[in-house]
């Protein structure tokens, strides 16, 4: 099995299912350096079919972040063929495809979101916020373009300097749009 791991990209896609497939009849074989080692590798195709990524790069379609996915983003699983469908199925029940928010994930998902036609960016950006709060995610370590228009506004996007929380309302000396939905405590967009 080891080998069969180590050598997981050369091996045809196939071959990489009967090995996952067989990871999940015999959890006894799943070793955490096995693990990690297909965690991390290119083996999901992901948009057209023409782009692999490494399953830790890849959200689990049936997690609680699945939905800051948009359906047109480049790493949204390509359902091109039915053995990637079946593969990422294997990798989801093996937990390797990514159901958490990380300081990376949310640092690649705002200029993602920023990018967005702005209907879209503002629905996107509205939800990455309430996930932020319901999960109680800790942005202390998030760095962000401080140039992007991403924060959902009454006016529109905005860049984090051009707006301010509700809470902090008797803190400012001039007018800045408010932010449609509450911020997260722990420091996103802080100047």
């Amino acid at each position: 099995v080891a080998l069969h791991v180590e050598n997981i990209l050369k091996q045809p896609p196939q071959a990489r299912l009967r090995l996952l497939r067989y990871l999940l009849s015999n959890r006894a074989a799943c070793k955490s350096d096995l693990m990690d080692k297909l965690r991390t590798s290119p083996i999901v195709a992901v948009g057209h079919g023409d782009r692999w990524l490494a399953p830790q790069d890849v959200v689990d379609p049936s997690s609680s972040i699945a939905s800051l996915i948009s359906p047109d983003n480049s790493a949204v699983i390509s359902n091109s063929t039915l053995l990637n469908q079946e593969t990422t199925s294997v990798l989801a029940q093996l937990h390797l495809l990514r159901r958490n928010l990380d300081t990376r994930f949310v640092m690649n998902l705002i200029p993602q979101i920023a990018a967005l036609p702005v209907s879209s960016a503002e629905v996107s950006a509205r939800q990455l916020l309430q996930t932020l709060e319901w999960t109680n995610f800790d942005c202390t370590n998030v760095s962000i373009d401080p140039e992007l228009e991403w924060i959902p506004t009454c006016q529109g996007l905005k860049r984090p300097r051009q707006c301010r929380d509700t809470s902090q309302a008797e803190l400012c000396d001039r007018v800045l749009p408010l932010l449609t939905i509450p911020l997260p405590r722990s420091g996103l967009g802080s100047p």
